[in-house]
């Protein structure tokens, strides 16, 4: 009971942005759940660490727990759900294979999570296998459907693709996450056999199989205070406070060596990302919330609501600042899984757009890399991409909500950009698929790194990690520019909503390019 609470206490810890002392408490929790031989509590504290981005000090802490059990099946099984919810794809296998040999080969359970695993690793011979094996028990597995469809997509098979699919459209399938993937897949399947109509179709069902559930008013507020938050900052913060705070960073601190990849999502981010993290001077840390969850959130908890953002950032003290800075450079470590070094990290995720005007007041030596892209080509992609119910998710509900999110977050960046002290690095997609060498040549140079014959093929060290971002399957293909004005094959689809991208566009110079 008493570790109970305490697991409670690191929670609200947690949420507060007292990561670090959170992270503590949690270690002396799992060290007494240890000793005391509460494999249950142990789980617990070992997932809280694993959101905090300590994933090598919770996978320690998960096998221990599941040595206690004695192997329990059921409880391996879990773990591995857990670490497959963050993204850890290597270390769930290893439970997964403990869970089978309690479990047996007849539950199709973990074979399942495997198969999903090894499409997700790209072992696509491995997943397509493991994929049969459960429709041999369970043929009317949608799941198992969709990665069978989804390894003939990706293999250019795309007549066995859309067989593997065909229980979606002559069955009727209850609206569940598993249903949508699948949906969403299928409309893949059709837009690479340029079936237009039938894939836009398909992605429609899928937000209809996308159930919003009990939780959707409480993600619909996240999104409308997310948004209105970013607007606000981005409003207050002047360029004579972000030319101050640039000037001062140079005299109180020794710079940490930060850039920053952000943008629009399905704007090119993680294309760039795996060109730059092919330099032996460069670390990346990939999708992460790190900032938004430990600086970003925490400088404006408990803030006056009338105090406008920029003076709330503009009052922070020097001690405050450089707690802001220790928090997110030890969780950034963790995530890492090593030291920086004399490496520049990249932290790369397009969310941090929203949140620039606060990470420029804790770090304005950063760097700011900005990918851009058609904000028509941005709907159609992030439209029609699987998205687990959230506060970003329900944006994209319809095209409609869709063109409205595309065009206020395009706008956050027109609104900040000419204030900025020191010019960020533009990279348009369309120019970086065109000349990949050249761009990403631009973006070495821009952060004083010198040429390095490694960045020039991201494919190649796509395949050599695990990839984050919903792009994963697609950065593995060698560059092209296959998806330069997709927009256009779906224009009946899209006009109607194409009023709210009109700013955007113009201002990016995408007007004339139909």
């Amino acid at each position: 009971m008493q570790l109970n609470r305490e697991l409670a206490k690191c929670k609200k810890l947690t949420r507060s942005g007292q990561h670090v002392d959170a992270l503590m408490r949690l270690r002396k929790v799992a060290s007494r759940a240890k000793k005391t031989k509460q494999p249950r509590i142990l789980a617990s504290a070992a997932e809280q660490i694993l959101a905090l981005y300590d994933h090598a000090g919770a996978v320690r802490l998960f096998r221990k727990a599941l040595q206690l059990t004695k192997g329990d099946g059921e409880f391996a099984l879990t773990i591995c759900v857990i670490l497959r919810r963050h993204r850890r794809y290597t270390a769930a296998v290893e439970f997964i294979e403990a869970a089978q040999k309690k479990l047996g080969r007849k539950d199709i359970r973990p074979l399942l999570l495997l198969a999903d695993i090894k499409e997700r690793l790209h072992e696509l011979s491995a997943a397509e296998e493991l994929a049969k094996q459960v429709l041999r028990v369970n043929p009317d597995s949608i799941p198992a459907h969709r990665i069978s469809a989804a390894v003939a997509r990706q293999e250019n098979r795309l007549d066995d693709a859309l067989k593997s699919l065909s229980p979606l459209t002559t069955e009727k399938i209850p609206a569940h996450w598993e249903a949508a993937r699948a949906w969403y897949e299928l409309g893949h399947i059709h837009d690479k056999r340029a079936e237009y109509e039938n894939a836009m179709l398909a992605w429609q069902k899928a937000k209809a199989h996308n159930p919003v559930g009990s939780s959707g008013d409480l993600f619909q507020k996240q999104a409308d205070f997310v948004r209105e938050h970013s607007a606000k900052t981005i409003q207050s913060v002047t360029r004579e406070q972000l030319s101050r705070w640039h000037r001062e960073a140079d005299s109180q601190r020794v710079p940490y060596r930060l850039a920053v990849l952000a943008g629009h999502p399905r704007s090119g981010t993680t294309l760039l990302e795996q060109g730059l993290d092919a330099h032996p001077k460069v670390i990346s840390v990939e999708e992460t919330t790190i900032f938004g969850a430990a600086v970003h959130g925490p400088v404006f908890e408990g803030q006056p609501v009338d105090l406008a953002p920029g003076e709330i950032l503009n009052s922070l003290s020097p001690e405050k600042l450089q707690s802001f800075r220790y928090a997110y450079e030890t969780q950034t470590k963790l995530a890492m899984g090593e030291e920086q070094g004399e490496r520049l990290t990249i932290d790369k995720n397009p969310d941090l757009l929203q949140v620039l005007p606060t990470l420029l007041r804790v770090y304005p030596e950063a760097r700011l890399l900005i990918a851009l892209r058609d904000p028509r080509d941005i709907l159609l992609s992030i439209f029609s991409q699987a998205l687990p119910m959230n506060h970003n998710a329900i944006c994209h509900l319809d095209l409609e909500s869709s063109a409205k999110f595309v065009g206020a977050r395009l706008g956050l960046w027109l609104q900040l950009r000419d204030k900025l002290p020191v010019p960020p690095c533009e990279l348009r997609y369309e120019d970086v698929v065109h000349d990949f060498r050249g761009e990403i040549g631009r973006a070495v140079e821009y952060l004083g790194l010198p040429w390095d014959e490694a960045c020039a093929d991201p494919s190649a060290q796509a395949r050599q990690k695990v990839v984050q971002s919903p792009s994963y399957a697609a950065v593995r293909e060698p560059v092209h520019t296959k998806a330069i004005g997709r927009w256009k094959n779906y224009l009946p689809w899209l006009e109607p909503h194409l009023c709210h991208l009109e700013g955007a566009v113009e201002a990016l110079g995408y007007k004339n390019k139909i």
